[in-house]
């Protein structure tokens, strides 16, 4: 085991870090990276500070940044993430920026079904909520991955949408706190019509890199159950095959409902296994 400080930086960014899982471990100091190595390139590492497990891939000089941690970086009232300002303001683009951006709900840390989406709808009631500090809480709440997804209570437009989608696993109150929903994109629209757009988007890149090298290995080896509703090519992800054990890619129409074909059934036993023994 080799401890990384301040006094070991330069061997600490020596790689791209990218998160595995999240652990707690305490609070230690900022930089306290706990880092184990083996051959030929390959290493794992704790990042103390923010509890979270990394891996190593590759040494490009800079440590990648966990999805959580990332979505951190925005403020509470922020319409966009200060990453993507620029990108935003100088594309001409049909995204609704007067709405908090929604780049996941659910417990997506712990979720035993991921369900895979291209972007947020729109909702006038969107519009009205980014203006209240109840709002800015709740998204911000939202974005660390840890809220179960919204109720009536919360959102009663969110909760109507993604109820819909997941009704053949079982009753909305009681997948609230198992099911999670990842988009590549985070900002509102009515109709999707920037997909140019997601490759210049720094947090639709985070989505993307995130699912590839944390979410999919996870699924792939069965600890976690996702399914792919909408854009399997721009996840990186084949039409209507499954990937794994539990990475599944099943046929589905634009607004996103599974198909009942061929599939359906095996779509529907891995995810009421999961969510039985969740």
């Amino acid at each position: 085991m080799v401890h990384i400080d301040s006094r070991h930086r330069a061997a600490a960014i020596d790689a791209e870090w990218v998160p595995l899982q999240n652990t707690c471990v305490g609070t230690f100091p900022p930089l306290g990276l706990t880092q184990t190595r083996f051959p030929p390139y390959a290493a794992s590492c704790m990042d103390k500070s923010r509890s979270t497990t990394y891996h190593c891939i590759g040494r490009e000089r800079r440590i990648a940044m966990d999805i959580f941690d990332f979505w951190h970086e925005a403020a509470p009232d922020a319409k966009r993430h200060p990453r993507d300002e620029q990108v935003l303001r100088r594309a001409n683009h049909h995204f609704n920026l007067d709405c908090l951006p929604a780049p996941f709900y659910g417990p997506l840390r712990t979720a035993r079904v991921v369900l895979l989406y291209l972007s947020p709808g729109f909702d006038p009631s969107d519009v009205e909520e980014a203006k209240t500090a109840t709002g800015h809480q709740r998204y911000t709440e939202m974005r660390t991955g840890t809220q179960p997804l919204p109720g009536p209570t919360e959102s009663a437009a969110a909760r109507k949408w993604w109820s819909s989608r997941t009704k053949a696993f079982g009753d909305w109150a009681g997948l609230r706190d198992k099911v999670a929903i990842l988009n590549i994109g985070a900002y509102h629209s009515k109709t999707f019509d920037d997909a140019p757009m997601l490759a210049s988007l720094p947090s639709s890149r985070k989505a993307l890199d995130w699912a590839q090298a944390v979410l999919f290995p996870e699924a792939e080896a069965g600890s976690r159950v996702v399914i792919c509703m909408r854009a399997a090519r721009t996840w990186g992800l084949d039409s209507a095959a499954r990937h794994g054990r539990t990475l599944l890619v099943p046929k589905v129409t634009i607004g996103g409902h599974l198909v009942k074909d061929a599939g359906y059934a095996e779509v529907m036993a891995a995810g009421r296994e999961a969510l039985d023994t969740a």
